[in-house]
């Protein structure tokens, strides 16, 4: 074997080697179901990386109780409660700012880090508001396939604090859909639609105390989009 053939060999050889090393895991590959989720919410002030902005999904299929904000004591895990099986939350201890967790167990307590969602607006200085987008299979567990979600639940959900001790007596400020938070919205992801505060008039601004407005919720919409 000649010098140059030996030496095109190496090289080909540590490139294979490099390549091995740096693909990603079947596990580690962005879902790619064709049907996008697009949430968008702006609030009166701006968005504070020292709040909690959560947009919580349920993807169980039942209409009740829906993902509902927690209000008072014992505060369970200090910010959601119903229905719940996933969120997306958006704050300061997020490295990219928004991160996607699955629910584990009924008591709400827990959860596991699915991981960012697939694209996102990062909210610059003064921004009032969030965007991003989820992928249908992100939402995918084993006892329910992507293929197999149909009805969603979903409610926007902010808070100030996120307290965990229950004998906390407040206060805490929260925002959520309608005037008490219970008005979350549910729709089918088989079909492209927008579902946006425009059409359904569940939100109204001034429902949280002025000195709060990066809380108060404006607007709202879930774009389904099915490629």
């Amino acid at each position: 074997m000649n010098l140059k053939r030996f030496i095109l060999l190496l090289a080909g050889l540590i490139i294979a080697v490099f390549a091995a090393g740096c693909a990603r895991s079947p596990e580690d590959a962005t879902p790619t179901t064709g049907t996008r989720l697009i949430f968008t919410m702006t609030v009166a002030g701006q968005i504070n990386p020292n709040y909690h902005y959560y947009v919580a999904i349920d993807t169980s299929g039942t209409t009740t109780p829906g993902p509902l904000p927690v209000v008072g004591p014992p505060w369970g895990n200090g910010w959601g409660t119903g229905n719940l099986t996933h969120y997306v939350v958006h704050d300061s201890s997020q490295p990219q700012g928004y991160l996607l967790y699955r629910i584990s167990g009924p008591d709400l307590l827990f959860s596991n880090p699915v991981g960012p969602p697939i694209s996102f607006i990062r909210p610059s200085p003064g921004s009032n508001y969030l965007q991003f987008t989820l992928d249908l299979g992100q939402l995918a567990t084993d006892d329910m396939p992507a293929a197999d979600i149909d009805l969603i639940n979903v409610n926007f959900i902010t808070t100030d604090i996120i307290p965990v001790d229950p004998n906390y007596p407040g206060p805490k400020y929260y925002d959520a859909l309608g005037d008490r938070g219970n008005d979350f919205i549910s729709f089918s992801v088989r079909t492209s639609q927008v579902y946006s505060n425009n059409l359904l008039q569940i939100e109204e601004p001034g429902d949280v105390p002025v000195n709060f407005s990066d809380l108060d919720i404006v607007d709202w919409s879930v774009e389904v989009q099915v490629r």
